[in-house]
């Protein structure tokens, strides 16, 4: 993992759980909670942008923009 990479998110007023899920040829998935792809105008098929990183105490968390824009784009 890049341990360069510092992250300080603003988190919202809700969360979800999303199980893991692998498929026959072993790749894994998580999901997405229904209502919040509905209220973010998610579409079917549509590539979100994922990272990895570390908090400050080196535990493994993963960013995902739901915008659908990669990492620092701002338009």
């Amino acid at each position: 993992m890049n341990t360069n990479w510092i992250i300080n998110p603003t988190f919202g007023m809700f969360g979800w759980t999303s199980p893991v899920q692998k498929n026959r040829k072993g790749t894994s998935r998580i999901t997405i909670n229904k209502l919040i792809a509905t209220g973010l105008a998610l579409e079917s098929g549509q590539k979100l942008y994922c990272y990895v990183a570390q908090d400050k105490t080196e535990r493994p968390l993963m960013v995902v923009y739901l915008d659908g824009k990669p990492r620092g784009e701002t338009s």
